[in-house]
């Protein structure tokens, strides 16, 4: 916050948008290294492609097939985020890597923050060996069994049946290591909207220290549902800061109250809000099919000015002093004197309803594209579920 002040004393609200993506960007400036392992067709390249959001067949994409694509390590960045990369390991057993010790001295073990282990049936004992050596070095592990869409394909038995059975099936082996079945994922790389995929990326997330969580979550907006509401509760960190700003610059934008006015400021930080959602990028066809309270949304914010925040916080409605208990948890973070201002109180209430507002949009659009995916059989960011 006090380099934000710097920079609004030095350079004005002006350039304050871009001020505000840079330090956005700045919370995905540290490395985070996934190790991804399994045997040849468990679908740990179909989920490399699926994080990534890339289809397939896109450029840059991992290979996929039915049998071991992989002979070495392989890594593959974020297309968002280079600093974010995933590394397709061979899985234990394969003509290079035929025990654990060769496998940990050729993959470099210890240079990996977290490790993802993919089956396609049981998990092996050379899945256990290794889940057992991540856990001895102090870093966390997660199990997962892909292809359940073709599991539950194949079969006429109810879906929940089938899950149990999979379930207890992956469970057997490694019961000695997890201490829940929920410990154990069944995904399909090909509907991120179905089973344990959105949980397991809410798990991924939570094992991470702080600041990697944070950039991955920044990263990885759009993959899942929960990952879209994860990155607005880190907008809504942010937004407490610019409020603080905006007191402490005197830039609230009320006439009647006085100060400078500083709209850029609170419209700038409203059109970031608004790509890290992903909004910028919905298309025509994605938003007619939207009902028209989401429609309307992502019209308004795509067009609001300087002169419409004016507008909007002068009006009675709110400009009413956000209540004693909502501002009071902020005084130790920024201190009284700025927390009772009406200049954050304000700005923080307005940011806070966009925050809301643009969270729900994005979240029908996302809604949206997962109904057209069940009802076309396919996710709408990968294909070809027959590769995984």
């Amino acid at each position: 916050m006090a380099d934000a002040r710097i920079y609004i004393k030095q350079n004005g609200v002006s350039n304050i948008k871009e001020f505000l993506e840079k330090k956005l960007e700045g919370s995905k400036d540290v490395k985070i290294r996934f190790a991804i392992t399994g045997n040849g067709g468990t679908g740990k390249s179909a989920f490399i492609n699926a994080i990534r959001g890339l289809r397939d067949d896109d450029g840059g994409a991992a290979e996929v097939g039915v049998t071991e694509t992989t002979t070495k390590p392989t890594e593959y960045q974020h297309p968002d985020n280079p600093m974010i990369s995933f590394l397709d390991l061979p899985g234990i057993g394969t003509p290079n890597f035929p025990d654990l010790r060769t496998y940990c001295e050729k993959v470099s073990f210890e240079d990996y923050d977290t490790f993802l282990i993919f089956t396609k049936g049981r998990f092996t004992k050379n899945d256990l060996d290794l889940a057992k050596k991540v856990k001895s070095i102090g870093k966390s592990f997660f199990l997962v069994r892909a292809h359940i869409d073709e599991d539950c394909n194949r079969r006429s038995t109810n879906e929940s049946e089938i899950l149990k059975e999979i379930r207890e099936n992956c469970v057997k082996n490694v019961k000695a290591l997890i201490s829940s079945e929920d410990e154990i994922f069944l995904i399909s790389n090909y509907h991120k909207d179905k089973w344990d995929f959105d949980r397991l990326i809410a798990a991924i997330s939570d094992a991470l220290p702080v600041r990697q969580r944070e950039s991955l979550t920044l990263s990885l907006s759009n993959v899942t549902r929960e990952c879209l509401k994860r990155k607005a509760k880190i907008l809504r960190v942010q937004a407490v800061a610019v409020a603080t700003i905006s007191a402490g610059a005197g830039a609230i934008p009320i006439p009647c109250v006085g100060g400078v006015i500083g709209t850029i400021l609170i419209t700038g930080t409203m059109m970031v809000y608004y790509r890290q959602l992903g909004l910028n990028n919905t298309t025509a066809e994605e938003r007619a099919l939207l009902d028209e309270k989401y429609r309307g949304i992502i019209e308004r914010y795509q067009s609001r000015s300087p002169n419409d925040v004016v507008s909007i916080l002068s009006t009675k409605a709110l400009t009413v002093i956000v209540g004693v208990e909502e501002v009071s948890k902020y005084i130790p973070l920024i201190g009284l004197a700025i927390a009772s201002s009406i200049g954050f109180a304000l700005t923080l209430r307005y940011l806070l309803k966009c925050i809301n507002e643009l969270e729900e949009a994005a979240i029908a659009v996302w809604d949206n594209a997962a109904k057209r995916s069940i009802q076309d059989g396919s996710d709408t960011s990968t294909k070809n579920s027959s590769a995984q």
